[in-house]
């Protein structure tokens, strides 16, 4: 399980013990909103500076017998301030010379 809270204090991340979902809490109320739309067990967190974005990474074991893991990185937009959560959450893809290195 993880905890991080956002750089302004209006919000804090937390994850399961399972790391099969997260949930990002609002500080002024404590209303919550659950988040289970990845593949994967979560694997590490991290706020933007503005606290308005939230960076998920998820990771699981590659099919076809292959060794090493898949990751996914997803971003979760906050549209609102506080008290409101309504995150959006969203798959990145990371390319490396234009070639997709990480695919959600």
């Amino acid at each position: 399980a993880q905890l991080k809270w956002s750089p302004n204090g209006d919000y804090l991340y937390s994850s399961s013990r399972s790391g099969s979902r997260f949930c990002v809490w609002e500080t002024m109320s404590w209303t919550v909103e659950y988040w289970s739309e990845f593949s994967g067990k979560l694997h590490a967190a991290a706020w933007s500076p503005n606290g308005k974005t939230l960076a998920v990474v998820a990771c699981e074991r590659k099919e076809d017998g292959e060794s090493g893991l898949d990751m996914q990185l997803y971003c979760v937009a906050f549209a609102n301030r506080a008290p409101k959560i309504q995150g959006v959450i969203t798959p990145i893809t990371l390319k490396l010379n234009g070639q997709a290195v990480q695919t959600a």
